[in-house]
């Protein structure tokens, strides 16, 4: 690929829409990868739609989501996918949005809501920290009006569910009082913030917190 420049990771096309490709290089240190979850988040932000080369247990998959059409398309059923299988998920590359299926080819291809995927992909895919983008020193609401309906969610996490509805909470207000590990709120909130849900209320002096 001869326009890939050296700043750019090898799991980026440096064919990618400006925008989109200064938001994916944003948070990668120089010749560093992107991650799936990064990616991801990159397209619902700018709401463009992507191409992901995408690896499980050494067989290529290759999907493309349509944040402005929420959908995505695979080969397979990608919320199927059980947790274990979605936790070794590899993002090989970051292309432009193509046709995951060449022209004339009999292959099928799966069309499914793209709301579940990235809600799967946040709980239960490679990355358990913050989004570089919402990690720090903030407090973390619900916004007003998100529906989380037809999304799995586990009962457990509805009682911390229900205190972000009703106040702004940090991350170390979340873990109090609780049994969670510290991945699991974590986890959540980018699960959250992957549904448009996530109000944030950034600190510049941490000592106010």
């Amino acid at each position: 690929d001869r326009t890939h420049d050296e700043a750019v990771p090898s799991t980026v096309r440096s064919s990618l829409s400006p925008s989109l490709l200064q938001d994916l290089l944003r948070f990668s240190k120089q010749g560093g990868d992107v991650d799936l979850l990064h990616a991801v988040a990159a397209s619902v932000r700018h709401g463009k739609a992507m191409s992901l080369c995408l690896e499980l247990a050494d067989q290529p998959i290759v999907a493309s989501i349509s944040p402005r059409l929420q959908i995505y398309r695979a080969p397979r059923d990608l919320c199927a996918l059980p947790p274990s299988q979605l936790a070794v998920l590899r993002l090989a590359r970051v292309e432009p949005e193509s046709a995951s299926v060449p022209p004339g080819s009999t292959a099928r291809i799966h069309v499914g809501p793209l709301r579940p995927l990235l809600w799967s992909l946040a709980l239960f895919g490679p990355r358990d920290e913050l989004l570089p983008e919402i990690a720090g020193s903030v407090r973390y609401r619900l916004a007003f009006g998100v529906s989380l309906a037809g999304l799995p969610i586990d009962a457990e996490w509805m009682p911390m569910l229900h205190r972000l509805r009703s106040m702004p909470l940090s991350l170390e207000d979340m873990l109090s009082g609780g049994s969670f590990r510290r991945v699991t709120p974590q986890r959540m909130l980018n699960a959250v913030y992957l549904q448009s849900g996530l109000m944030i209320s950034r600190a510049f002096d941490a000592r106010v917190w």
